[in-house]
């Protein structure tokens, strides 16, 4: 009979055996920890190799009544479901379980989340088919790389909310908008907007008015023409709109909204 060893995680209980020479780790705490739901329901996202089964008499399962069936998981599987969690203790929770229980159920012994079993004598005992992924050094370089890559990916994806946010208002917006809402975002007035948009070769006066040079006359930038003195044209349509955002970009002018620290002279970070 296997006897976990529990182990706490801020506090919350996290029961470990080790089978076959691998540590599993009980996938109901590991739910309640990160607040998963059904263990069941979350088994079913995981490989064959990466989960087990484990009965628990009455008087080891925490339950009352009958033998209590648990689901184990190991590291791979661990790595697995957290990897693509974004939850802020998923990746220290990954690192305090590479760190600290495997190590402690793996140093030897007859720890109490042994199985008894599990000995040398066994057949598959020198090659366990389902080896813990951290007691292979190529593999757990392996599992660096991709902890690395995950982390890389949630800063690319955290770094791409607001410039989606922001695409996906634009492509929302009416026909017809107002160079001073575009200059908004930015944290700008029309004039200084109109005015880098000229220097930049963009657009020019012309009787009173704002057009657009020949070379970007016909990409559909612009809705309709404005005289200089309005204070809301000219007109841009949603495509102009991404367009100025991607000239911006450029420069490294991105909207208030996907800004942390807004210099307060912004107006003049472009005009001589």
């Amino acid at each position: 009979m296997i006897l976990p060893n529990t182990f706490f995680y801020n506090g919350q209980p996290i029961r470990v055996v080790v089978r076959q020479n691998a540590t599993w780790l009980v996938l109901n705490d590991i739910c309640q920890a990160f607040h998963l739901g059904d263990a069941a329901m979350v088994a079913s996202t995981l490989a064959d190799h990466e989960q087990q089964s484990l009965s628990l008499a009455p008087h080891n399962s925490r339950q009352r009544g009958g033998t209590q069936k648990l689901i184990l998981i190991n590291g791979l599987g661990l790595t697995h479901l957290l990897g693509g969690l974004y939850h802020p203790e998923a990746d220290p929770f990954l690192n305090w379980v590479r760190t600290m229980v495997i190590p402690s159920m793996q140093k030897g012994g007859d720890l109490p989340g042994r199985d008894p079993m599990d000995t040398g004598d066994l057949p598959f005992a020198e090659n366990p088919p389902n080896q813990n992924i951290f007691e292979n050094r190529d593999m757990e370089r392996q599992l660096q790389e991709l902890l690395c890559q995950n982390a890389r990916m949630k800063a690319v994806i955290h770094d791409w909310i607001p410039k989606v946010q922001y695409y996906n208002a634009v492509l929302h917006s009416p026909d017809a908008i107002p160079i001073s809402v575009i200059a908004k975002d930015y944290g700008l007035t029309p004039q200084a907007l109109n005015t880098y948009l000229h220097q930049r070769g963009i657009q020019y006066p012309c009787h009173g008015t704002w057009l657009l040079y020949q070379c970007y006359a016909n990409e559909g930038y612009m809705t309709s023409q404005s005289p200089l003195d309005d204070s809301q044209g000219p007109y841009w349509t949603p495509k102009g709109r991404v367009f100025i955002y991607n000239l911006l970009k450029e420069d490294g002018i991105l909207p208030l909204s996907a800004r942390s620290n807004v210099p307060e002279d912004i107006e003049n970070l472009w005009l001589p």
